[in-house]
């Protein structure tokens, strides 16, 4: 079944001016942060008033973005091949050179661990920054994706979906028919959602 276009209202309960196209976006789990990335590799912070706490700039764009549980520390990655982590008054807590572009990005519902997708590979890494494992894909990942503390680790790249479990061994790896672009995951690992070059969202089981 085809779906029915849906119209924007212009009435929005904010809106902020960004420095430049905005290619990633977050909020926190409580709803009242809001983090984003745009492609001059700016990272900023705001409230769900549309307060912006802080902006940072980073060397280049930005291609993942997310807000750890606590709501106040943004985690991002992008073309510089960096993984940083900021804290709420939007300093460097701590920063990772990943060696490659980043091209996606997830936290786990409980904010222990970081899953990004390289332009090979997807990788583990500690709420500290610590590199916990590495998976080759030999594939951009454009989508990832994390259940609860890590227990499954979802990603896409091209038309190829793969699911790792939490010590970053493949469980299954599964080609579609067209290529995808995104992946999600449901908090207890119950739910992957995929989308891609179809048109169509798919909801699949943890077997794919």
């Amino acid at each position: 079944m085809n779906g029915l276009p849906i119209s924007m209202s212009s009435n929005s309960a904010f809106k902020i001016n960004a420095s430049d196209s905005v290619i990633c976006i977050a909020s926190s789990e409580d709803g009242n942060k809001i983090a984003f990335g745009d492609r001059s590799g700016n990272v900023s912070l705001a409230t769900k008033e549309g307060e912006v706490l802080w902006e940072k700039k980073i060397d280049e764009g930005i291609y993942g973005v997310a807000i750890m549980k606590d709501g106040n520390r943004v985690v991002c990655g992008g073309k510089d091949c960096k993984l940083r982590m900021f804290n709420s008054l939007g300093n460097v807590e701590w920063d990772v050179n990943v060696g490659k572009s980043i091209w996606s990005l997830s936290v786990d519902p409980n904010g222990q661990v970081i899953v990004v997708g390289t332009g090979d590979s997807i990788a583990i890494y500690a709420e500290g920054g610590a590199k916990l494992w590495e998976y080759e894909t030999s594939r951009a990942m454009v989508g990832v994706g994390v259940s609860r503390n890590g227990t499954n680790v979802v990603g896409c790249g091209d038309e190829f979906l793969y699911c790792l479990d939490s010590e970053g061994n493949l469980l299954w790896k599964k080609q579609r028919s067209d290529a995808l672009w995104d992946v999600n995951i449901e908090k207890d690992g119950n739910v992957i959602i995929i989308g891609g070059w179809d048109c169509n969202v798919h909801s699949l089981d943890l077997h794919g």
